[in-house]
């Protein structure tokens, strides 16, 4: 909607499991986020999402810069399931008269007590 901003997170560790079958072990650990890389480059690859070369090199060679990266990519791609409707997006109730969320985290199943806002 024109004029309205939107602003989404997700919650990485949520997302790990869509992307793989194999348990992703430690992103703490290079050699398990670069296995697991593996995995978001196939899942990229079956949505026909364009990874650029730079970046393809970041993941398969296990986020090199750290674990704020992979978690990065992996909530980048947890919302782009939301988009492109292999989830559900989880966002908060929208109809009139139902609080507003603050601090939503997209494309989980927690629902988050309503804080102060309430639409008219």
């Amino acid at each position: 909607m024109p004029g309205n901003v939107v602003v989404a997170e997700t919650y990485p560790a949520e997302c790990y499991a869509w992307f793989s079958k194999e348990p992703l072990g430690s992103k703490r650990h290079p050699a398990d986020r670069k296995k697991f890389g593996a995995s978001l480059l196939r899942w990229a690859n079956a949505q026909s999402v364009a990874i650029e070369d730079g970046f393809r090199k970041e993941i398969q060679g296990g986020f090199p810069h750290g674990d704020d990266a992979f978690d990065a990519v992996v909530g980048l791609f947890g919302m782009l399931q939301a988009c492109i409707g292999r989830r559900e997006p989880g966002g908060p109730d929208d109809r009139p008269g139902h609080p507003i969320l603050t601090g939503f985290i997209a494309s989980t199943h927690i629902r988050a007590a309503p804080l102060v806002s309430r639409r008219n």
